[in-house]
């Protein structure tokens, strides 16, 4: 059985009447102490009877420790703090705030014990704990001056209104007005420790059931920027860890959050979250184009959003969650569904989350969510009779090809393979460019709007086209194609641009490599791979031409010719050069690159946001573990984001951005002369943020500092105007 309740750390004078029983309480839960009221159905205790003999004054314990029960026999005064404490659910925890000698005399310093910030004060050989908030406006006292009052008493002074507490005790200048917290100090030989009594259970706040539930979903590292919920949350889970490693990362503006978890999520193959204001939303879609799995978590509806999905309703377009819910759903499984929508989707998801972050989470609803029963993987393996449907359809074609969407996650292992044995060329969009080695023989480029000749010559040759992935764009309304044959893994978009001979949902990469597996080997000599491959000479000679400056002089054929020689093969490639990403996949072949471009308007900088995020998913993902991060941007873009180029210092995140001279972007005229305006010192900017900054001369520096040896840190490489 259990100890009774400490009552009261002193006895209760009572007068009581001979002969008249009274009930003294033993189980300490009575409401009329010291007398019992029934408090004690179910504890085990009962209470004792007793009688007077005579009338008298009688002093009755109330601690519940006594040996002569009723009455008090001074037990109360054995009675420590630590044991009161642990009846109401606290506990005292010494923290160390510095070392012994580490604060001068008459100097105040910020520091941290446990989730609180205090002030840290010395005057003389006394210490002092505060507060770090003022209790009038919440002001930083931190930061404010410490100073001698008329009086000549030491006093800390808000740095926001002025207000004046003395250092030592916290109070006001003649006890006028609210005092500043403060904790018991002592002074010991290896410190100086501050006690601070905390609950043995702390309620998890609305932001700790937030952060858990996204960490149990793999939707980390949030990517987040403003607003509450970015504070509340970055200080629940920051900690003491290296800011890189940290869960939730904070970024300079809500578009920079955006792109860095659409980027996240394209590497990762699965979810990622980003948080802030409303405006992040429309930032988001700009940046996912649609195709990135993305929640985004809100402080209030954004304009022009319908009502939040019903838990068995369809998730409508886009799955719209919020909480406090309708439909009476607790905190933890709206923040289940809605990691669940962005689980399952291509797209982003929203999460509504009004509710102030520090704030304690209802009443039965302390759990975190888990995708325990709430996910599973759907059989995406085709059919062995549909695969051998298909097999017979593309031996009997004479002049296949593969295009290669955003959507497919084929290995370029076994991409390669099928297009050798099928003797197919492969042809990519733009979001799927680098899917297969550009340098292979079968490889066609890049299809559509800063496509390849041999792209284009392939698509109107074909008398079939294997689709692999999401329906690019490029081929809606090409009404003389002969044959389309399209596998997705997402039935939506099965047909979604134009009507298709056969459609397989399945998983793209399981297809290739069972139809690769089931084929024929592979004819060398038939006439279709010998006119692909006279079409491919063609044209790496006219790149040649182009790049040696022949008579249309075009610098970015130059500088992609070389970067594709000189960047490591292994790389993961962000691109933002705006206008300029049209020359990059045309004449920037891919070996075994990872090529990250945006996804939405390009005229947006997207590029040091999405380097920051792929530096950071070469530290958690296995696949990309150790690979080398490396970013084209044009100046324009790189000004825009300079914010998370210092982030990016600032973290010492491994990066090297490159940012080329004047590039003619294709289409425009070769001849339009180029706008004489002052052009920023980028190099010098990078090395006073604490990178890495050098200025290159040519092409020749370029490749030697590329090929060189990595020197760590985030490193910024700026080409003159022309190169």
């Amino acid at each position: 059985m259990e100890q009774p309740r400490i009552a009261d750390t002193r006895p209760a004078k009572r007068r009581l009447a001979a002969g008249r029983t009274v009930y003294w309480c033993r189980c300490g839960r009575s409401r009329q102490q010291p007398f019992c009221d029934g408090s004690h159905a179910g504890t085990g205790f009962e209470p004792l009877a007793f009688t007077p003999e005579e009338d008298d004054e009688y002093f009755l314990c109330q601690c519940k420790r006594t040996a002569r029960p009723p009455f008090c026999d001074g037990s109360h005064k054995r009675i420590a703090q630590e044991e009161l404490d642990a009846q109401a659910g606290f506990r005292t925890i010494w923290h160390r705030l510095a070392g012994a000698a580490e604060l001068a005399d008459g100097e105040s310093r910020a520091v941290q014990a446990g989730r609180r910030a205090l002030v840290l004060v010395r005057i003389g050989e006394q210490y002092a704990a505060l507060d770090a908030r003022c209790p009038h406006r919440g002001g930083p006292l931190a930061d404010g001056e410490l100073l001698r009052d008329a009086a000549g008493r030491h006093c800390l002074r808000c740095p926001w209104h002025g207000s004046d507490f003395d250092a030592l005790t916290g109070h006001p200048p003649g006890g006028q007005g609210p005092a500043v917290e403060s904790w018991p100090v002592e002074l010991r030989d290896d410190g100086v420790y501050v006690a601070l009594r905390e609950p043995l259970e702390v309620p998890a706040t609305v932001a700790e059931l937030l952060a858990d539930t996204l960490g149990a979903w793999g939707l980390q590292p949030v990517f987040a920027s403003g607003g509450a919920w970015a504070a509340a949350v970055a200080g629940t889970v920051g900690g003491d860890a290296d800011p890189a490693d940290r869960d939730w990362l904070e970024l300079p503006d809500p578009a920079a959050a955006a792109a860095a978890a659409a980027t996240f999520a394209r590497l990762s193959g699965g979810p990622a979250a980003c948080a802030g204001p409303a405006v992040i939303w429309p930032a988001l879609l700009t940046a996912a184009g649609g195709s990135a799995a993305v929640l985004a978590i809100v402080e209030r509806r954004p304009p022009g959003l319908g009502a939040p999905a019903e838990p068995d309703a369809p998730v409508p377009e886009p799955p719209l969650f919020e909480w406090p819910a309708r439909d009476g759903s607790d905190l933890a499984d709206t923040i289940g569904r809605a990691c669940r929508a962005a689980s399952l989707r291509r797209g982003p998801a929203l999460l509504v989350l009004p509710a102030a972050g520090r704030s304690r989470a209802p009443a039965g609803e302390q759990r975190s969510g888990s995708p325990a029963g709430r996910i599973w993987n759907p059989p995406l393996a085709p059919a062995p009779e549909s695969v051998a449907a298909l097999g017979r359809r593309l031996q009997a074609a004479q002049r296949p090809a593969i295009v290669v969407g955003d959507g497919a996650g084929i290995s370029a292992a076994a991409l390669v393979e099928l297009a050798d044995r099928l003797g197919a060329p492969v042809l990519t969009s733009r979001m799927a460019k680098g899917s297969m080695p550009e340098t292979d023989p079968l490889s066609a480029g890049v299809l559509g709007r800063g496509g390849t000749p041999v792209a284009a010559w392939c698509l109107r040759e074909a008398d079939l086209l294997l689709l692999f992935g999401a329906c690019p764009p490029a081929l809606a309304g090409l009404d003389w194609l002969a044959e389309i044959v399209q596998v997705d893994a997402d039935v939506a978009r099965l047909g979604a641009l134009r009507p298709v001979a056969e459609a397989l949902p399945a998983d793209p990469g399981r297809t290739a490599a069972e139809l690769a597996r089931g084929l024929g080997p592979a004819d060398r000599d038939a006439p279709w791979r010998r006119a692909v491959a006279a079409r491919r000479a063609a044209w790496q000679a006219e790149k040649t031409r182009l790049a040696a400056g022949g008579k249309r002089d075009r610098p970015e054929v130059a500088l992609f010719e070389r970067l594709g020689r000189c960047l490591p093969a292994e790389a993961v490639l962000v691109v933002d050069l705006g206008a300029g990403n049209d020359g990059f996949t045309r004449y920037f072949d891919c070996r075994e690159q990872r090529v990250l471009l945006p996804a939405g308007d390009e005229s947006q900088a997207f590029g040091l946001p999405a380097m920051i995020a792929a530096s950071l998913a070469t530290r958690s993902i296995p696949s990309l573990r150790g690979r080398p991060v490396i970013g084209l941007s044009s100046r324009e873009h790189c000004l825009a984001q300079w914010a998370s180029f210092v982030t990016a210092a600032r973290l010492a995140l491994d990066l090297t951005l490159i940012v080329p001279g004047e590039l003619q972007p294709t289409g425009l005229d070769p001849g339009r002369p180029a706008a004489l305006v002052a052009q920023p010192p980028l190099a010098d900017w990078a090395s006073e943020v604490g990178a890495s900054g050098r200025r290159l001369a040519g092409l020749d520096e370029l490749e030697a500092a590329l090929r060189g040896p990595a020197t760590g840190g985030t490193v910024l490489l700026e080409l003159g105007r022309r190169h």
